[in-house]
């Protein structure tokens, strides 16, 4: 059986130094080739044989990352570019973002996070490419819808549908298919007060778009533009539109429906964060009530069970009693009979109490078995 070709990393550095360590490190695990210079990387990246990822050197001479970057990714956009740089600025962060980066490393880099990142950026290419012809079905199909059904009846189908949802990931998905239906690509943040929900069109935002939704929530702005990546704030939802139309009479109309969308968004974040806590609070209420219940049919089972033994031994002390007063009194046969029959009486209306009393504890043994059960689901 052959073996697994191993995936091409390109490594872009004008320092010898800095290239001859990458080298070492991802020679034995991937097919590494170098290059000196953003000239060199693009044509390298333009040949019949493309990297799949690159680690992309921000700061050269002539040509500087960046422009290599945008070179390379309007001939072939399924390259995935890792930044390298010794700055992680916001501002940084940014403009390799918008030139087509995927990650960034800063220097001076670990072994093991580098690994990581070049792992992950197999992962993400890999995963865009099963998605590349399902992207491409989906976004015919939701221009279709769009031209048919109007730019309105989007906001209106998300409003409908949302009446359906139940949990806040399923929220996060209806969003993203919203946007799709606008031709849009995006991503999306929902911060819950335990684990927040990243979601993008392709599945699993990339770092570098993690890391700026966790930058740009901090800065309290409503919209937040850098070229075509747009952000929308608002509570706690931010989202990324990847694309935004900047040159077309759409852009305004987008952005009013887009933030449109946000804010039923997070009407409906509230109100199934209210019905959770209000659940959680009934809940907790519920089992203090089983308790209670328990403890108080426990209480009346134990008294019921005190009261039979203290009747019985009622019973028989009467009926030893009884016999050594007929003895005393020499009473006549017929005389003897009638005390005899009162007494008998006596005896099966009590052993009549006694059985109602035992179907009682039965009862009662019953309903303390389900409460039992109920309180500990």
């Amino acid at each position: 059986m052959p073996d697994t070709p191993k995936e091409k990393i390109l490594i872009v550095d004008d320092s010898s130094e800095d290239l001859r360590i990458a080298l070492e490190f991802l020679k034995e695990d991937y097919a590494v080739t170098a290059a000196t210079s953003g000239e060199m990387a693009v044509k390298m990246a333009t040949a019949d044989e493309p990297p799949t990822v690159i680690l992309m050197d921000v700061n050269m001479p002539q040509m500087s990352g960046y422009e290599a970057c945008e070179q390379i990714k309007k001939h072939n956009d399924d390259i995935s570019i890792i930044f390298v740089s010794g700055n992680e600025s916001t501002e940084e962060i940014l403009q390799g973002y918008s030139a087509g980066g995927m990650d960034y490393v800063v220097k001076p880099f670990s072994p093991a996070v580098l690994s990581h990142k070049i792992q992950h950026a197999l992962k993400i290419h890999n995963e865009r490419t099963h998605l590349h012809e399902a992207k491409d079905k989906a976004n015919e199909i939701a221009m279709t819808a769009l031209c048919s059904s109007g730019e309105l009846s989007v906001v209106l189908n998300f409003l409908r549908e949302s009446v359906a949802i139940d949990n806040l990931q399923s929220l996060a998905h209806g969003l993203i298919d919203a946007t799709k239906e606008y031709g849009l690509e995006s991503s999306i943040q929902i911060r819950c007060h335990q684990n927040d929900i990243n979601l993008s069109d392709s599945g699993e935002v990339s770092p570098v778009e993690l890391e700026l939704l966790n930058r740009i929530k901090e800065t309290y702005e409503r919209f937040f533009q850098f070229g075509k990546r747009l952000f929308i704030n608002y509570k706690d939802i931010t989202l990324l539109i990847k694309n935004m139309p900047t040159d077309d009479t759409r852009e305004g109309r987008l952005k009013d429906y887009l933030m449109t969308l946000i804010e039923c968004a997070s009407l409906k974040k509230e109100r199934l964060e209210s019905i959770k806590r209000n659940t959680e609070n009934v809940s907790k209420e519920l089992i203090e009530l089983v308790k209670d219940t328990e403890l108080t049919l426990q209480f009346f089972r134990t008294a019921n069970k005190e009261q039979k033994e203290k009747s019985v031994e009622i019973m028989d002390n009467m009926k030893r009693e009884f016999e050594g007063v007929m003895s005393e009194l020499h009473l006549t046969e017929n005389q003897e009979n009638k005390i005899l029959n009162i007494y008998n009486q006596a005896i099966d209306d009590f052993l009549s109490v006694f059985e109602d009393s035992l179907k009682t504890d039965a009862q009662l043994k019953r309903i303390l078995v389900k409460l039992a059960q109920l309180k500990n689901k």
